[in-house]
């Protein structure tokens, strides 16, 4: 006897095969938000091409979408640049592997940033965007009563409500700080306080997934504007971006990773094909988590201590994102080149510390990356209009950079594997000359 399961297995051929492949794409759409971004930017395209009167009418769409990011943005800030302060204190607990650990992910980290700065100097793929000319100080932060006192003074918050209140993410940034080293110097009396923003971290997390939830509105209305006002030539530049963002993480896949596990006594493409399965994972979903135990078991089988992967893997998501820091640095630089915003030497070094700061700070949500960038140019002056299209156009860049940080995590855990190994052999060698001296 026929089981009614039966009845309804199987693909479906005419209008019955046509209505099920309907309602499998909009079921598609309903759950990807990367479609719906990428089928609003596509209509945007069209709108403003085909409509460009209209089509500047609805600018005030990404401009919400904006606000909505920047309303999280300071709190978020806040939260989770003390989080990750206070949990340098984990370093200090597991002694020399945690020191070793975090001059490699230093060493990375910098290196990684310096590629993204020195690519986007050369290259300048901001200049043929031409979204608007702000000068060195737009009106708007001209109008701020700190914006003329020194640097030094601009640093520090004279109320750290007064900064949130005016987004000042600088100040920001150097009250988290501080308050991190003060939560990790209280120590057992300060964990109620750490557990109050970890819970706060997490509910703003969930915040942020709501507002991306309205991303694909804010795109449509940023993109339609843009071509609205340029043309559909304007939206070339960021074709261009795509690729030399792209470039810049396989500089750092071929060049910056394979020196640094030179240094490291570790054989960089061995341990490449070792993880590819993980890679291969993270790469697809634009995220590492799900591709953790598959991670762990494969650097165990390339010979990786589990107590050392245990360890440098998780600590690398929030200490060592190689990819996010080079995506900061050449997008930031992009931004500024578009606005013509003028970047000394002395800025590009706050930059650096900015970067690495912020990028301690990224959630673990899709486009995450683009919040922080948010909260990394506010700073300098430099609009956040142009936010709204670099989501749009942001599949594959996160995809590049999502295989980046997790071969960096991999790295790094092979790196200190043997720096831990070479250390425990010199300290059994030298207790063991100490034994045949006596």
């Amino acid at each position: 006897m026929e089981s009614p399961r039966s009845k309804v297995q199987g693909p479906k051929s005419g209008p019955a095969g046509a209505l099920d492949f309907g309602l499998w794409t909009l079921d598609f759409l309903r759950r990807s938000l990367t479609a719906q971004i990428m089928l609003a930017m596509a209509a945007g395209v069209a709108f403003g091409w085909v409509a460009p009167g209209p089509a500047r009418a609805v600018k005030p769409l990404g401009d919400v979408f904006v606000r909505l990011v920047l309303m999280i943005v300071a709190p978020l800030i806040l939260a989770m640049v003390a989080v990750g302060t206070a949990r340098c204190g984990d370093f200090r607990k597991v002694g020399r592997m945690g020191l070793r650990t975090a001059v490699f992910f230093l060493a990375a980290t910098l290196l990684s940033t310096l590629v993204g700065l020195l690519l986007a100097l050369a290259l300048r793929p901001g200049l043929a965007a031409r979204l608007g000319n702000v000068g060195a100080a737009p009106a708007e932060f001209l109008r701020r009563p700190d914006a003329q006192l020194p640097f030094i003074l601009r640093l520090v918050p004279s109320s750290v409500v007064d900064a949130m209140a005016r987004g000042d993410i600088l100040q920001i940034v150097v009250f988290a700080v501080l308050f991190g080293m003060a939560l990790l110097a209280a120590g057992e009396r300060g964990r109620p306080i750490f557990a109050l923003l970890e819970s706060l971290v997490e509910v703003l997390f969930r915040l942020t997934r709501y507002v991306m939830y309205f991303a694909p509105v804010g795109v449509f209305g940023a993109v339609a504007a843009v071509v609205g006002t340029q043309g559909i030539a304007a939206l070339k530049p960021f074709a261009v971006f795509i690729a030399e963002v792209v470039g810049a993480q396989a500089l750092i896949l071929l060049v910056v990773f394979p020196v640094l596990g030179r240094l490291g006594g570790v054989p960089f493409f061995s341990l490449l094909r070792a993880v590819r399965a993980p890679l291969l994972i993270a790469f697809s979903m634009t995220t590492s988590i799900p591709a953790l135990p598959k991670t762990f078991e494969c650097l165990e089988a390339f010979g990786i201590r589990r107590e050392v992967a245990a360890f440098v893997v998780p600590a690398g998501l929030s200490f060592s994102l190689n990819g996010t820091h080079a995506h900061l640095a050449f997008s930031a630089l992009f931004l500024a080149q578009a606005y013509a915003v003028p970047f000394d030497w002395w800025r590009l070094v706050l930059l650096v510390l900015m970067i690495g700061v912020t990028a301690k700070s990224v959630p673990l949500v899709p486009r995450g990356t683009l919040l922080v960038l948010a909260s990394t140019v506010a700073p300098f002056g430099i609009p956040l209009e142009a936010i709204a299209i670099l989501i749009a156009i942001d599949q594959l860049p996160d995809m590049a950079r999502t295989f980046v940080n997790l071969t960096g995590h991999c790295l790094a855990a092979g790196v200190v594997d043997r720096w831990e190994g070479a250390g425990q052999s010199q300290s059994h060698e030298g207790t063991r000359a100490q034994s045949e001296g006596h």
